[in-house]
């Protein structure tokens, strides 16, 4: 990641901007360096779905870069991030230069896949609740402050990204939040979500 690092182009991006967007031409892999990123995918009928939140230091954008096709899903910041866009033709260079970089991307890629396995599952049998309780816990895990019993997600996705990201819509997610915020599980406004207690969250 260093070595590719120091070909590469130091790229900020606003919440809720673009990276790219489906069927756009993939000639760059990016390192996410702060922040999160939602990769989405349009549904026939306009729906945009979450596949997968990515936050810490992270590679995306690689496997349409590695099979020489345009992007099959889009990119968008949940927060400001601040990122490395790599070149496409510097990014494979490495690739078949180095067994032990193209194992590691094979390693994250089985990764990645069991992740967005799970959650078509729970997508497919898992009520919203249980959907968004969940996501709240995977935030807070990889984005939030945890402490003891309580985590902090700051800044934290609206409503209609939480949607986005559980397949509803988001006046199913401010009902459920409104039910948590009831029982004093969570807590939020516009820039924080509280968790004040992950197991009744886990619970609920």
């Amino acid at each position: 990641m260093l070595k590719l690092k120091k070909t590469a182009k130091a790229v900020t991006i606003k919440r809720h901007h673009y990276l790219y967007l489906e069927n756009d031409v993939a000639e760059t892999v990016y390192i996410l360096e702060q922040g999160m990123v939602m990769l989405t995918k349009l549904m026939p009928g306009g729906q945009e779905v979450g596949i997968i939140m990515l936050s810490g230091k992270n590679f995306f954008g690689h496997c349409e870069v590695l099979s020489a096709s345009q992007r099959e899903h889009q990119a968008m910041g949940l927060t400001e991030c601040k990122l490395w866009a790599v070149n496409a033709q510097a990014f494979m260079r490495e690739a078949n230069a180095s067994s032990e970089f193209a194992m590691a991307l094979a390693r994250l890629q089985n990764e990645r896949l069991r992740h967005v396995e799970q959650h078509i599952r729970a997508i497919t049998h898992d009520n919203v609740a249980k959907r968004l309780t969940t996501t709240l816990m995977e935030i807070a895990h990889s984005h939030g402050c945890e402490r003891e019993d309580e985590a902090l997600i700051n800044p934290c996705p609206t409503h209609h990204d939480l949607a986005v990201m559980i397949s509803s819509t988001r006046e199913t997610v401010s009902t459920v939040m409104s039910q948590l915020r009831k029982q004093r599980i969570i807590d939020f406004d516009r820039k924080n979500i509280r968790i004040l207690n992950k197991n009744l969250l886990l619970q609920f």
